[in-house]
């Protein structure tokens, strides 16, 4: 079972890659160093609480959300071929 650090890692990674935003660019937002981000995105920190608070304020989620397990998103189904998509693949491939 992950610990909460390693699930505030995960997210910190997760919302700041759906954010579009550089390590760099939270650190300033958050008011932390570049350093810290690195080191908490690699499970390697155990922030304090208000750098916790922080950085999920900079992502705009609560500190509850950054520390719930992220759940990768479920592949999508390959669609179906027709038996003649199939056969266009085995003959003209």
């Amino acid at each position: 079972m992950p610990t909460h650090i390693e699930n505030f890692a995960a997210a910190t990674i997760c919302h700041r890659l759906k954010a579009g935003i550089t390590p760099g660019t939270l650190a300033a937002k958050a008011g932390v160093s570049t350093a810290t981000i690195f080191n908490i995105e690699n499970a390697q920190a155990n922030p304090t609480l208000s750098t916790m608070e922080a950085v999920a304020k900079a992502l705009g989620l609560s500190l509850v959300e950054m520390l719930l397990p992220v759940m990768p998103s479920p592949k999508k189904p390959e669609p179906k071929q027709s038996f003649f998509g199939r056969l266009w693949r085995i003959f003209f491939w």
